[in-house]
């Protein structure tokens, strides 16, 4: 079956998604998320989650490529299980959010990028933190659209 633009546009999506899993994983120590799991003592609950995610995000792309039925559930399941993520990471975040601040900082240094305290101070607030993640479930739901709407392209690979 021809994919659609809005299918390429869901591959595109995880292949992405899968690519910024492996590298959160590769080089988890420079990352807040880590970060806010582990100043907690609940670093493994990091490893299980983003693994977790990873996973479903492989496989989503394996049935966009290759489409089976089953391939519609398993890219809702990435999308709920990427939600699920959002969600515990923030509100985790939101019990240390000059700590998450500090990681935020550390990681862009290491990786050469400029730290604007204008910025920070901006960006890591309650409110805005809560805000990114209200915009973060409108793109999982916005992106779970365009998955029920290409049902018949997982119907027709089986």
């Amino acid at each position: 079956m021809k994919k659609s633009k809005s299918m390429w546009f869901l591959i595109v999506w995880f292949f992405w998604a899968f690519g910024k899993d492996c590298t959160l994983l590769y080089s988890y120590q420079t990352t807040s998320d880590f970060f806010v799991f582990n100043d907690l003592g609940l670093a493994p609950l990091f490893f299980i989650l983003t693994g977790i995610v990873l996973l479903l995000n492989l496989a989503s792309l394996i049935y966009m490529l290759k489409p089976k039925v089953v391939g519609l559930k398993v890219a809702l399941g990435a999308l709920a299980a990427g939600v699920v993520n959002t969600l515990i990471t923030m509100g985790l975040g939101l019990l240390n959010i000059e700590g998450m601040k500090q990681a935020y900082v550390i990681s862009r240094e290491s990786r050469g990028l400029h730290v604007s305290e204008d910025s920070l101070a901006l960006i890591f607030t309650p409110s805005t933190l809560v805000l990114t993640v209200v915009a973060s479930c409108a793109v999982y739901g916005l992106l779970a659209y365009f998955l029920t709407r290409n049902r018949a392209y997982f119907e027709d690979g089986s």
